[in-house]
């Protein structure tokens, strides 16, 4: 209930902001009267205070109906980011108690997902929507709603393809904001900061394939920035860019991990390399960039030797499963984690004496870390050169998964629409006449997506739906001979 009442609020941001730009307009005079009144002279003191007390009473409904759609637009983020902390309270206590009483609880949970999706599809485009009327301001608490309403969508809907149409919409979103907001070194330290928190969180939902270009340059350019602002807060260099509670309990959801410990520049990058290390694509990423070179050496300088090494044993030993079986790559990281694996260990139980930490430091960087990273740019390149038709499956999935919205076009501005999340679940949504996949809400959104991409996967979504109903052709058809041979 309490996310639907949100979600109900949200919509009503254009009418709103229409009634705030109406109130605004009334207030001033036109050219017309402004002329007239030059014409007629200068009226009395007591004719300007008639005058004025009328207009007051006149405008006062008015007035009051402006100052009210303009705090209503301003908290609106703030209203939607309580909203989803009492859900997501919601939805931890209806699990725990469901555990409890041995209770399924699907039939909530469900519920719940409906709602938080169709919740995260508005909020979306209520960032297209403010940043297209020029109020950038209002998304000042952007980065944790979505990230808290994302995550509530990932953790609650079943159908992983809905999930990564969600994902792609919160990227677009995110891309949206970048545009506007401008590069990480441009905003307020500690909002960097969470974009960067952001970004990787994002990047370990967001399936590797379905991953724009766009979005490996956001994530070095973001990486890059926090690792930066923890050196400068370690060296107090610039007090302002020390890491806040807000960041470590971005970290922590991020990284599946505790935010019970006190904000510092060790604990903020031990989480966010946690947070990278939970991707391949990430990973490979930053060490190639050398951002988690620089992570690693920012978090010695923090006096985390022995976290440092933990993280880089960690990570050999994730790339490790990562890689095929028996490949040379996969024998060249594991020469690398038989190596780093007992010194992570003795770090973790506190038995490195500190010129044990100062010689294996040395060694990561001069030996153990070039070798992944010549391993990371080598799985890098074989991605770039991957077959024709897995390129094109990837761009087929992607489309697919933007095909389960109820407006395929990802960058949808449309808050009045009314109707669900899901494709064709839209009041006056309409198919692609082509496809019969993707739903778009208007033809405003069908044909902006065509010119997004749409057009180069139009009709190999088309084979694919046509695929797909003559799978359940023939498997309808087997289920009938299987019915009339039991009659038989």
């Amino acid at each position: 209930m309490l996310l639907e009442a949100t979600d109900a609020m949200l919509r009503t941001l254009p009418t709103l902001r229409s009634a705030q730009q109406a109130g605004k307009q009334q207030f001033q005079p036109t050219a017309a009267e402004q002329q007239a009144g030059g014409q007629q002279g200068q009226p009395t003191a007591m004719e300007q205070q008639q005058q004025q007390q009328q207009a007051g009473k006149d405008d006062e409904p008015a007035k009051w109906a402006a100052r009210a759609a303009a705090k209503l637009v301003g908290q609106c983020w703030s209203l939607l980011w309580h909203a989803v902390q009492l859900a997501h309270g919601q939805m931890q206590l209806h699990r725990r108690l469901s555990l409890l009483q041995q209770i399924p609880g699907n039939a909530q949970t469900s519920a719940m997902a409906a709602a938080a999706w169709k919740l995260h599809s508005t909020s979306c485009r209520s960032v297209h929507w403010s940043i297209a009327q020029g109020s950038v301001g209002d998304l000042s608490q952007w980065d944790a709603t979505l990230r808290k309403l994302g995550g509530l969508v990932a953790e609650l809907l079943t159908d992983e393809r809905a999930v990564q149409g969600a994902m792609a919409a919160h990227l677009a979103a995110l891309e949206a904001i970048a545009d506007a907001q401008g590069p990480a070194g441009e905003r307020q330290p500690q909002l960097a900061q969470q974009w960067a928190v952001h970004l990787a969180w994002l990047a370990t939902r967001l399936e590797p394939d379905m991953w724009p270009p766009r979005l490996s340059v956001m994530l070095v350019e973001a990486g890059s920035f926090l690792v930066q602002s923890m050196a400068a807060a370690v060296d107090g260099n610039n007090p302002a860019k020390a890491p806040s509670a807000e960041l470590v309990a971005c970290l922590a959801e991020a990284a599946d991990a505790s935010a019970a410990e006190a904000p510092s520049a060790e604990l903020v990058l031990t989480e966010w390399l946690g947070a990278i290390a939970g991707c391949p694509r990430a990973a490979y990423l930053m060490l190639t960039s050398g951002v988690l070179a620089q992570a690693l050496a920012a978090l010695e300088a923090a006096g985390g030797e022995k976290q440092a090494i933990q993280s880089a044993a960690d990570l050999a030993s994730k790339m490790c499963d990562w890689l095929p079986k028996g490949s040379p790559a996969a024998r060249e990281v594991y020469a690398v984690d038989s190596r780093l694996a007992p010194l992570g260990a003795a770090a973790k139980e506190d038995n490195l004496t500190a010129s044990e930490l100062v010689d294996f430091s040395r060694i990561l960087h001069s030996d153990w870390l070039p070798a992944l990273v010549a391993v990371a740019a080598a799985q890098q390149q074989r991605r770039e050169q991957r077959p024709w038709i897995q390129q094109a499956q990837a761009l087929l999935d992607g489309g697919l998964a933007a095909a389960t919205r109820s407006c395929a076009y990802l960058r949808c501005a449309n808050l009045g629409g009314e109707g669900g999340p899901a494709a064709g679940s839209g009041a006056g949504s309409a198919k692609c006449s082509t496809c019969r996949e993707a739903w778009y809400c208007g033809t405003a959104c069908s044909h902006a997506d065509w010119k997004l991409g749409h057009r180069r996967l139009c009709k190999a979504m088309a084979a694919w739906h046509q695929q797909q109903k003559e799978a359940a052709m023939q498997q309808r058809a087997e289920q009938l001979r299987a019915e009339v041979a039991g009659q038989g």
